[in-house]
């Protein structure tokens, strides 16, 4: 079919158009059992024909470690085990706790505990991510009230927010009155500035930081925050900081782990100068030694999470 519609061609006036085609397949039951699935998994060879070259066929079985991995995701989300793990940020000059990150866990049927890193690009090849993002925040909405509610310490609450969840609009909107009937009940909807902060991946942004401005407004006129996370790993960072009205900049792991260079030290420095011109808290990530976290307050930046100030903690079930 593929050969077929390569040597056809469509003549319009006296031009000859060509054309090509990117195929994607997925068979029952091997590739998966529901439709939908089974939709996914050949709407995912049809990226990978597409990424690899275009005019090409890709069977979903090529990459069948990918759709277990999503299938144990999937199951995973309908049976309540994709949850939150919190980790601790802290305070650099104080070393005090200040806020937490919640992060996905996977929790298999034989209780091991799976970290993101695991099935997260599984679920970016299928797609899924939006269903990670919707169950983690929605979660860690309830979570947070719980914490305020119960007068527990009032800090900042991270989710990450992928732009495969900006897509979906319908799961966008149930968020939304989620974080309207959870403020309500413990009380924040009378602050301005509201615990969850919203933290969109730079690389996810492909430029297009409008767009992703428009579908984020009802919350951050809501009053949450919005974070940029890996700053400093791509090309467009500074103009981001025009674009969007950012409040933390997470600064690329990578820098951090450098930082006993000097050049890096000089890097990070000038981004923590920059910052504070715009009035953002820098936090740093994969701080894992005294040493780090030392460099790292002498360079001004602001707040740091990592192993050596804690490991992410599932929270009570």
């Amino acid at each position: 079919l593929r050969e077929a519609i390569e040597k056809f061609s469509i003549r319009l006036n006296t031009q000859k158009i060509k054309t090509s085609a990117s195929i994607g397949i997925a068979s029952y039951p091997r590739d998966g059992d529901t439709p939908d699935f089974l939709m996914k998994a050949a709407d995912a060879a049809l990226y990978e024909a597409k990424k690899s070259g275009r005019n090409r066929v890709v069977a979903a079985r090529d990459k069948r470690e990918v759709y277990s991995i999503a299938a144990k995701l999937n199951t995973a989300i309908e049976t309540s085990r994709l949850v939150p793990a919190y980790q601790v940020i802290v305070d650099l000059k104080t070393r005090k706790p200040v806020a937490e990150e919640a992060l996905a866990r996977l929790i298999d049927e034989s209780g091991n505990i799976i970290a993101a890193n695991d099935f997260i690009s599984a679920a970016m090849e299928l797609q899924l991510t939006h269903l990670v993002d919707y169950q983690i925040i929605k979660q860690t909405m309830s979570h947070c009230a719980s914490n305020i509610a119960g007068g527990g310490q009032r800090m900042a609450h991270f989710v990450n927010i992928s732009a495969d969840l900006l897509l979906h609009q319908d799961l966008i909107q149930s968020l939304f009155i989620e974080a309207q009937s959870a403020c309500i009940l413990c009380g924040v909807d009378m602050e301005p500035t509201k615990p969850l902060v919203l933290e969109i991946t730079e690389r996810q942004l492909l430029g297009d930081a409008n767009a992703v401005k428009a579908k984020l407004s009802p919350f951050i006129d809501f009053g949450m925050r919005l974070a940029i996370d890996d700053f400093g790993s791509g090309y467009s960072s500074f103009q981001y900081l025009a674009d969007l009205p950012v409040s933390f900049l997470k600064i690329e792991g990578s820098l951090i782990k450098q930082v006993k260079d000097k050049r890096v030290r000089q890097i990070l420095k000038r981004i923590s100068d920059i910052a504070k011109d715009l009035q953002l808290t820098t936090i740093a990530e994969f701080v894992e030694d005294a040493d780090t976290a030392d460099i790292l307050c002498e360079l001004e930046i602001d707040w740091a999470q990592g192993y050596f100030f804690g490991r992410p903690v599932l929270a009570k079930q």
